[in-house]
């Protein structure tokens, strides 16, 4: 058995729900931290560019949210799949997925488009200088939610056979990557608040 799987069968459930939750808590924590990173780049920027960032990250939050929900739906009728040992309907799950959370994050590529986001966010009676900013950045955020749902139907693939130390770990790593490509393209690149969407 792979070290890094735990065996839902074996040992006594606060241990097996510390081994298998601890690292999927640690994951959801480093998941969130993104938004966090960028928010203090952007902050470097000026008031403006991190205004246009608060715009967008509750998007960023809805489409996540959507990926989530896809990749623990696929990852419990995966695990409930091999359990009883239906390995062949736990690989169509896992091939059905990606495809579904693409088809659901479709209605986001709409906010590619400056004239839906003006006419968004004007609603909220947001300036025009602000208002170029968010096209700016969530350019860039749209093109890499489906980077986003693939890396989230991975982590529930793994989930599924019980390891959740392999998406920590890339959680992690992509923190760190996310950190050292902010400032490198937001000032070194004088890509702005473009540079931080894209880091992400």
């Amino acid at each position: 058995m792979n070290p890094n799987t735990v065996s839902l069968g074996q040992g006594s459930v606060f241990s097996v729900l510390l081994r298998l939750g601890a690292p999927a808590m640690v994951s959801m924590f480093f998941q969130n931290l993104y938004a966090l990173v960028d928010t203090v780049f952007v902050s470097w920027l000026g008031t403006i560019q991190l205004a246009a960032m608060s715009l967008c990250v509750p998007v960023f939050f809805l489409a996540m949210a959507v990926a989530k929900g896809v990749a623990v739906g696929a990852t419990a009728l995966m695990s409930h799949a091999r359990g009883a040992g239906r390995r062949e309907e736990a690989r169509e799950t896992a091939a059905c997925a990606l495809p579904l959370l693409l088809l659901l994050l479709l209605p986001f590529f709409i906010l590619l488009s400056p004239s839906f986001n003006h006419w968004l966010f004007e609603w909220f009676d947001v300036d025009k200088t602000v208002l170029i900013q968010v096209d700016a950045y969530m350019f860039w955020l749209v093109w890499t939610f489906p980077a986003m749902g693939f890396a989230m139907i991975c982590e529930g693939i793994h989930m599924s056979f019980g390891n959740s130390r392999i998406p920590m770990t890339a959680n992690i790593i992509g923190n760190l990557v996310n950190i050292a490509l902010d400032p490198a393209l937001i000032f070194g690149c004088n890509m702005g608040i473009a540079g931080a969407s894209l880091s992400s």
